[in-house]
């Protein structure tokens, strides 16, 4: 009753640990969606010039006749050349909570006064140079917090070049470094990550090619990477800082459409299942992401949804979509590049397993020939004993002395049974193992107690069996030897299939001495730790494949116990 209620409980608690482990499958990618998204929000606000300018509107306007009385007058559209003629006045108020800044208004063809809050701050006459395309403007510093009423009178000089009605704007100081800022990053950003996904492209590249594993689809992400680097910053920026020609070559229509091919071409290549599977799947995040940021932002600011609205409305009907394009292949490829990276580092720990898994086959095998070799010595001894008992028991025969014979016959059946092998279970690879471990606890002067209730057929690979089971026992043996006193050493290991789980504890005498790391995660206590201490990752590796873990505890009895619950596949592996 005690054991089922402990296997109940082992069961319960790794099928907890089960449902945890989906629920952290799909949280971890939501954690990194809204990491990601603050990132680009933090980014984003260097892209945005929440310092605009500001129009005065005019709410009243008169033509002041020759006779000084004054005539309403309105005109809702502005224009820098007009037939019209005359004197007029125009007043409005400046908007409230003005930072410092100027005002800026055109003075070109006109004699005009402007006044704040009934006093003249500016007056000017002024007339167009000869086949001058420009207009002189008037700049007036303002300091902040600046309210008032703003009256404006003028008298048309040249009505072939003026601005009318006079367009006065306020202007916050450090508008135009903030819009070259802006400006620039909007432009930079990407190309920033652009270049970051190129040069990680790159060095997965190179490092294929070291292990002698070339990926030649990759050359074509490259590409694309590239062209996503420099055609955006050329046409952006490129008449400042790169010469003419290259600057010209950069920003030719014709680099976007290779950088697209290149993308193809790329995805083309990449015709591996798993490779589309990866990439529906961030799809299908990248597209929830874009459809809760759109949502908010319907409901908040709008910027967002805006910007999307446009560039979709803009590519539908325009026709013009190389925005859209930039951004999807911009995406496209930041993708590609996280799923190559991401297989490159699954291809390594693979890689690694494998060489861990190949070392272990490698020593049970070298076990094996060690315990035939045992065997063949052993056998060897008790054909020359045998020989020696049969001389003995022909002699005592011989002169009659039957009680002797009787005492030497029983002390060979007691040596008999003692060297018989104990039947751990019907499956042959754990009973196997169970063998090997209770010679090696027996030269080690360790008890060793173990019930294993295994069907025969079991759908789990020998390997991984032994991996699991190898590493734990070794582990329990080695532990129990580094304790002095014989006595106080050993191993109980129990083993059995319940509710479709092959539940695993081995419980062992230690020495207290625990090594543990920052994050609390058990080391190897051997000299020499970089070859060693793989044991706990390989046996958690196999309980995670089989939505397990390894569940490591050390009550307060003096023992270690190491146990988990591995979920049995209902087709064999």
């Amino acid at each position: 009753m005690k054991h089922k209620l402990q296997y109940f409980i082992i069961i319960k608690y790794f099928q907890e640990g089960f449902f945890m482990k989906k629920v952290f499958r799909w949280l971890c990618p939501v954690l990194f969606l809204l990491i990601a998204a603050a990132v680009v929000w933090f980014l984003h606000l260097f892209t945005v010039m929440d310092t605009t300018m500001e129009y005065i509107n005019w709410e009243s306007s008169v033509q002041i006749m020759d006779d000084g009385s004054e005539v309403p007058f309105s005109q809702d559209i502005y224009s820098n050349s007009t037939e019209i003629s005359g004197t007029y006045r125009f007043t409005g108020h400046l908007p409230e909570n003005l930072s410092s800044g100027y005002l800026l208004f055109e003075i070109s063809g006109a004699s005009l006064t402007l006044s704040l809050n009934g006093t003249k701050i500016y007056q000017s006459s002024s007339l167009p140079l000869d086949e001058s395309l420009s207009m002189s403007q008037a700049q007036i510093p303002l300091q902040a917090g600046t309210t008032g009423e703003v009256v404006m009178t003028l008298d048309v000089l040249d009505s072939s070049c003026m601005m009318f009605p006079p367009l006065v704007r306020f202007i916050p100081d450090g508008l135009e470094s903030v819009q070259t800022f802006a400006i620039a990053n909007r432009a930079a950003f990407p190309a920033g990550a652009a270049a970051l996904a190129f040069l990680l492209i790159v060095g997965i590249f190179f490092i294929n090619i070291m292990f002698r594993k070339p990926d030649w689809s990759l050359l074509a992400l490259i590409a694309a990477a590239a062209g996503l680097i420099s055609h955006e910053l050329a046409v952006e920026q490129g008449t400042f800082f790169l010469p003419a020609s290259v600057s010209h070559v950069l920003a030719h229509p014709a680099v976007n459409v290779l950088t697209i091919l290149a993308l193809i071409l790329y995805l083309i290549l990449n015709r591996r299942r798993r490779f589309w599977k990866y990439l529906g799947i961030v799809t299908g995040w990248s597209a929830a992401a874009i459809l809760i940021g759109y949502v908010f932002s319907v409901l908040g600011d709008k910027e967002f949804s805006s910007w999307i609205n446009t560039m979709i409305s803009t590519a539908v009907y325009s026709g013009y979509s190389e925005n859209l394009l930039y951004w999807v292949t911009m995406w496209l490829t930041m993708v590609c590049t996280a799923i190559s990276a991401f297989g490159t580092l699954e291809s390594f720990a693979r890689q690694q397993t494998e060489v861990q898994n190949l070392s272990l086959r490698n020593k049970l095998v070298l076990d094996s020939y060690q315990a035939i070799e045992n065997k063949m010595q052993e056998g060897a001894a008790l054909r020359h004993e045998m020989k020696h008992n049969l001389t003995a028991l022909d002699y005592l025969c011989q002169k009659g002395n039957y009680d002797e014979m009787k005492k030497l016959l029983d002390d060979l059946l007691q040596q008999n049974d003692r060297q018989t092998q104990i039947h751990f279970t019907e499956n042959f690879t754990i009973n196997a193992i169970l063998q090997d471990a209770a010679v090696k606890a027996s030269q080690a002067d360790t008890a060793f107690d173990a019930v294993a209730k295994v069907p025969a057929d079991l759908p789990i690979p020998e390997q991984n069996l032994c991996i699991l089971l190898m590493n734990m026992l070794d582990n329990a043996v080695e532990a129990c030897e580094k304790i002095k006193d014989p006595g106080q050493r050993f191993i109980k290991f129990r083993c059995g299939t319940k509710n479709g789980f092959l539940t695993v504890q081995c419980k062992n005498s230690w020495d207290g001495n625990l090594k543990q790391d920052r994050q609390g995660h058990l080391q190897t206590t051997k000299e020499n730790d970089g070859t060693h201490g793989y044991g706990l990752k390989q046996m958690a590796a196999i309980a995670g494949k089989y939505h397990s873990v390894l569940d490591i505890t050390h009550p307060t009895d003096g023992s270690f116990m190491v146990q988990t619950a591995l979920k049995i596949p209902e087709t064999p592996e």
